[in-house]
């Protein structure tokens, strides 16, 4: 019973998920779609007002410029003598006539008339709604020109800052005009619009807008539909006009969830039901999968450390993470099993193969210094026979003892020394050498007769006629960071500050074919029948010894050829006694 009890509690925890994401669905898609309708009603009421502040506009407009038309042809101005009480009279009846005009209009008070006479230079306005005095100077420094304005015409002007649409008739010396300041057209959409709406005139080489509103002419440049200010979005809305100007109305769109619920109660059902629901939803989840996922990957890590007697517990959670405990449990005793048997027949296949390159190494060395000798005594030359066999016993004392557990890098570059002075011998003037060697690192333990068959190899590829050989040797630890280093190292082999055992052989012999760079640099095991067995058999050595931390490259450079051992050094240290075993 309690094994199906756990196995049904995960039914209904996947259950559980389900429904939580219906719900999830179904609320941001009632979401989505009512605030799709929250905000197209509003953009509709405020296009609605908008359109009709738009009207009154315009039609306040055309009966302005109706009215001057009626009062120019009622008052003949061109016939006026130069008497100036027929002056006084006309110009207090005209102010009468200005005052009813603007009074006339109670609706909306944005349009204000003048009367300017040129030859007087004298502004006669409404007493209802006078013009600032720094204003006015600007329009009649204006009215002085007499191209300035053109007549039955709407123009844009500055004055002093403000921004104004002036309609005016020109009769001889006289303007009749009405005019319409910024703030007074965007007072009139903005004062029934509240704090919701922004609003913007934009015309021919004009824009204003409200005061303390952020919207500028460079933003509604190439007419958006849309805005986002100060965290706000807003969506824009376009009304033409009759005359030279186009009203923009930017109308804030709610975002959050809360203005939704007042059109729709479910949402706040949905909203109270997804709370409820992801407490126990997250204990489910973390009773009957969390649990027993950090437990797994504690098993894991453990494992992933080394640790493979971990074990874990049974029967601690549902039948299907149970029954993945066991199969975790039975795959660790067989990898423990599998591992030890690993080693064995590893430690089998490495003695083996040490003693089989050994076996090819020794005559090898030893026949071509008996061939050498054989000349000297052809030639007769008792010093050279001299010194060929001192080097040369030397060379056998420290190959001889080859094996022996006390054997170190010292030994391989002493005998290398001989190989290289031997065959001076035999070459002379045909070989030149220098060997750059850390002291310190001769007292580490390294497997014999390496850097012997690297340096005969040198001499044996590289020599040819009537040239002369040069060898350099390079034994010393390198940071990975080194440039000479990157050009050898693979991605990712070792780490930028890790350090590095290095051994480099060159000559400035010929080149060795592609085929023969592939087959030494390759992973494969040597053929005991192959060509070039000496460098193979140093790469099997260092391979079977070091592994994947030992890097053993044969390339061609510029002139002749680069050998090159690379041995991350923690793993030199660790296993610098093996190869004695």
């Amino acid at each position: 019973m309690g094994k199906r009890s756990y196995s049904v509690r995960s039914r209904v925890l996947l259950f559980l998920f389900g429904l939580l994401i219906a719900l999830l669905a179904a609320f941001f898609v009632s979401l989505f779609y009512l605030r799709q309708s929250v905000n197209q009603r509003i953009l509709e009421t405020t296009a609605a007002g908008t359109t009709s502040r738009v009207e009154s506009l315009t039609t306040s407009m055309a009966e302005s410029a109706m009215s001057l038309q009626r009062m120019a042809a009622y008052h003949p101005l061109s016939t006026l003598s130069g008497n100036p009480s027929e002056w006084y009279f006309f110009y207090k009846d005209l102010q009468g006539t200005l005052n009813m005009m603007e009074s006339s209009y109670a609706p909306y008070s944005g349009a204000y008339y003048f009367v300017y006479n040129h030859r007087q230079d004298y502004l006669l306005r409404s007493s209802l709604h006078p013009m600032p005095v720094y204003e006015e100077t600007e329009l009649i420094a204006l009215l002085k020109d007499p191209k300035a304005f053109k007549s039955y015409t709407w123009q844009n002007c500055t004055l002093h800052g403000t921004d104004y649409y002036i309609y005016v008739i020109r009769q001889e010396d006289f303007y009749i005009g009405v005019y319409l300041s910024a703030p007074s057209v965007l007072e009139l959409f903005t004062e029934a619009s509240g704090d919701n709406s922004l609003f913007a005139v934009l015309g021919d080489g004009i824009a204003f807008t409200a005061m303390q509103s952020p919207l500028t002419a460079d933003k509604l440049a190439g007419h958006p539909d849309h805005l986002q200010m100060n965290g706000n979005y807003y969506s824009l809305q376009w009304f033409p006009t009759a005359y030279s100007f186009d009203v923009v109305s930017a109308t804030l769109l709610p975002y959050g969830i809360a203005s939704l619920f007042l059109e729709s109660p479910f949402m706040l059902l949905v909203l109270l039901a997804l709370f409820l629901f992801v407490p126990v939803f997250y204990y489910l989840m973390k009773h009957e999968l969390i649990r027993p996922l950090n437990y797994l990957r504690f098993g894991f890590s453990r494992v992933a450390e080394g640790d493979l007697t971990f074990r874990g517990q049974e029967n601690m959670f549902s039948t299907e993470f149970n029954e993945v405990i066991q199969t975790f449990n039975s795959m660790l005793r067989q990898i423990q099993e599998l591992k030890v048997n690993y080693y064995e027949e590893k430690l089998l296949q490495q003695e083996a193969e040490n003693r089989y390159l050994r076996t090819i190494s020794y005559p090898h060395f030893l026949l071509n210094n008996l061939n050498l000798i054989n000349n000297f005594a052809y030639a007769k030359n008792e010093e050279g026979i001299h010194t060929a066999v001192m080097n040369l016993s030397e060379y056998l004392r420290y190959f001889i003892t080859a094996d022996s557990s006390a054997h170190t890098l010292k030994n391989d570059v002493e005998s290398a020394r001989c190989y290289l002075n031997l065959n001076c011998l035999a070459y002379p003037d045909r070989i030149l050498y220098d060997f750059d060697v850390d002291e310190e690192l001769l007292r580490l333990h390294f497997p014999p007769l390496v850097i012997s068959t690297i340096v005969e190899n040198c001499i044996k590829h590289g020599l040819v006629q009537k040239e002369t050989l040069k060898i350099s040797l390079r034994l010393s630890t390198d940071s990975c960071r080194e440039p000479a280093r990157s050009a050898v190292l693979p991605d990712g082999w070792a780490g930028e500050t890790e350090e590095l055992f290095v051994f480099e052989a060159r000559n400035n012999g010929p080149s060795f074919p592609e085929d023969v760079l592939t087959l030494i640099n390759s992973t494969e095991i040597p053929d005991r029948n192959s060509t070039h067995i000496g460098l193979q058999s140093v790469k099997q050595t260092l391979h079977s010894l070091y592994g994947e931390d030992c890097l053993f490259r044969l390339r061609n450079e510029t002139e002749g050829v680069l050998v090159s051992i690379l041995i991350r050094m923690d793993t030199l240290l660790k296993r610098e006694t093996d190869f004695g075993k």
